[in-house]
C-alpha cells in the first residue's frame, strides 16, 4: 500500500487490464476452467501495483476489489483501460 501511495502521488495515472488465463482440471472428465488476472500497474513505471484472480469477469466483483483497496489508499484521477465493458464501466463509477 505505501508502494502505490508513493506512485500515485509522483503520477496519479494506473493502466487496468486484464488477462484471460485457461487452465484445465481433471477429475472424472476434462473441464477447462477460465481464470481472468487483473493487473493494474503504474503508468510513471513498470511496477505492479497489485493484482485479482477471478473465475468470473463482472463489474460487481471489479468494483468491490477497487473499493476495498480504496479504503486504503489515495484514488487516481486517471484510469487507462481497454475497451472491455467491465473495466470501463468500473472507471466510470
Amino acid at each position: 500500500m505505501d508502494s502505490y501511495k508513493d506512485i500515485i502521488k509522483l503520477n496519479d495515472t494506473i493502466s487496468i487490464d486484464v488477462l484471460l488465463v485457461p487452465l484445465h482440471r481433471k477429475y472424472f472428465k476434462q473441464i477447462e476452467l477460465l481464470i481472468f488476472l487483473y493487473e493494474a500497474v503504474g503508468i510513471s513505471g513498470i511496477m505492479s501495483l497489485f493484482q485479482l484472480l477471478a473465475e468470473k469477469h463482472d463489474t460487481n466483483l471489479i468494483q468491490y476489489w477497487l473499493n476495498e483497496l480504496r479504503s486504503g489508499g489515495i484514488i487516481p484521477h486517471k484510469a487507462i483501460t481497454n475497451f472491455s465493458f467491465v473495466l470501463l464501466n468500473v472507471a466510470c463509477v
